[in-house]
């Protein structure tokens, strides 16, 4: 039975909280916003090699709100979705499976984010949680759920611009490129 790959990546030890001096290549661009924030998703690069860590940089902007509260803890707080060029939900790896069956903490701490203020995670093993061993290219998109704006009881669910990743042996690049 093939499980919808899509996941709450697990461990605060995943999550490295730090701002990116330089723009990445792989920049998606903004999401849509939504009630007034909106993500941005990039990757220190566009190629990489088989074993290479895929490092992930992830904006949450609050362009317009007076203010929106980000909760962090024990569980992580967005969940990501990698499609191969097939279309096909790239599985979850050994390690991606059992940290996305753990049991989830619940947490208090939180982050307020005032008008115009963005936070900044990096996000840097998702080659260790997704199956990202075939050649070829690959899909990425992350979703946050925040609390609703308009209403006290609902939450939204923002969505980043996509991201495409190649990755592939090095002899493989180059004899690609001979050819």
């Amino acid at each position: 039975m093939l499980i919808k790959i899509s996941c709450y990546v697990v461990a605060a030890f995943v999550m490295l909280e730090m701002p990116v001096t330089s723009p990445s290549p792989g920049t998606g661009g903004w999401g849509i916003p939504v009630e007034g924030c909106r993500l941005q998703l990039a990757t220190d690069r566009d190629q990489y090699q088989f074993g290479d860590l895929v490092k992930l940089r992830v904006v949450l902007e609050n362009e317009h709100r007076d203010q929106l509260w980000v909760f962090e803890g024990a569980e992580f707080p967005y969940r990501i979705e990698v499609f191969r060029s097939s279309n096909e939900p790239a599985p979850l790896t050994l390690w991606g499976r059992i940290m996305s069956s753990r049991k989830k903490e619940a947490s208090n701490n939180a982050v307020r984010l005032l008008r115009g203020q963005a936070r900044v995670d990096e996000l840097p093993m998702l080659n260790r949680v997704f199956d990202m061993s075939l050649d070829g290219k690959y899909a990425i998109l992350v979703h946050r759920t925040l609390p609703s704006e308009l209403d006290p009881n609902a939450w939204i669910e923002v969505t980043s611009d996509c991201v495409v990743v190649t990755i592939g042996r090095a002899d493989a690049a180059t004899t690609r490129q001979s050819q």
